[in-house]
């Protein structure tokens, strides 16, 4: 309810407007040059899941993943394929020290999670390889969840 107006603006900046910016300039590029091909947004789990405090974030990728399908219908005529990943807690550098910080909210995520653990960058890479690649050439205008199956539990513990 507090979120002040200035940080609000910074993440829409970042995540919804720098996505459709992006898109524009290499859309653009690859229409000008005849080349079809993939473009592959980085989304995150919590698009499609409210969780507290992250309003800014939550609300942006979910706008991510609209472009990424108002993409996917305005580039598909030239062969431009549009898709999205949205991931779970990834253990990046920032997330590894953000965990060690002793800070139990992102804990919550690998808890809640059926695999039991935050996901690799690999694990993040190679879907987004895929969907670069011709292996997907019918894939456009997706919102793929990888997310070690926190998605499909509802339950905390038994």
């Amino acid at each position: 309810m507090e979120v002040p107006k200035d940080y609000l603006d910074k993440i829409v900046g970042a995540n919804l407007f720098g996505t459709i910016n992006a898109i524009q300039i290499i859309g653009s590029k690859m229409i000008a040059a005849k080349r079809p091909g993939s473009i592959v947004n980085v989304s995150s789990l919590v698009s499609l899941q409210a969780i507290p405090e992250y309003l800014p974030y939550t609300v942006t990728k979910c706008g991510v993943d609209m472009v990424t399908k108002q993409f996917a219908l305005e580039l598909g005529s030239r062969n431009i394929r549009v898709n999205s990943i949205n991931p779970t807690l990834v253990l990046t550098e920032n997330i590894k020290n953000f965990l060690a910080s002793g800070d139990t909210r992102d804990k919550t995520f690998i808890e809640r999670t059926p695999l039991q653990r935050a996901a690799e960058v690999r694990e993040i890479v190679n879907p987004i390889l895929y969907l670069l690649s011709d292996y997907s050439s019918m894939v456009s205008g997706t919102t793929n969840v990888i997310d070690g199956g926190l998605m499909s539990s509802i339950w905390l513990k038994w």
